[in-house]
């Protein structure tokens, strides 16, 4: 190559073992992507099973899935999920700020709510 700017994206299957791996593997479901760009990564969704919440094994996938960014070179990751409110708790940002991520925002969602036929 001439040494000029080059893209290239890397898509990294995540290996854990012992009780990480077999938590893992029987209570959180397919869909648990790591991308990584130089140093920054973003940790994209994944999600338990309900009925095998409260076990930890979210925690383990993403103490796992940050590590797979730090083998990598990555000192930056990004993740987005629902903001926990009283009335209604979101264990998956509970867990994000108990490893040690922090809000660097809030974004809005819409929603397209579809007008009712006058009767």
């Amino acid at each position: 190559e001439s040494g000029g700017d080059r893209e290239e994206v890397t898509y990294v299957d995540i290996e854990a073992w012992g009780k990480s791996g077999e938590n893992i593997s029987k209570y959180c479901t397919k869909g648990r992507p790591l991308f990584v760009e130089g140093r920054l990564g973003w940790l994209g969704f994944a999600s338990t099973r309900p009925a095998h919440r409260g076990r930890g094994a979210q925690s383990a996938l993403i103490a796992r899935r940050i590590q797979a960014a730090a083998e990598r070179g990555c000192d930056s990751l990004v993740v987005e999920t629902a903001e926990g409110k009283p009335e209604k708790p979101n264990p998956s940002t509970h867990n994000l700020l108990r490893l040690g991520f922090q809000v660097a925002y809030r974004r809005p969602n819409y929603v397209r709510v579809e007008a009712r036929a006058e009767p």
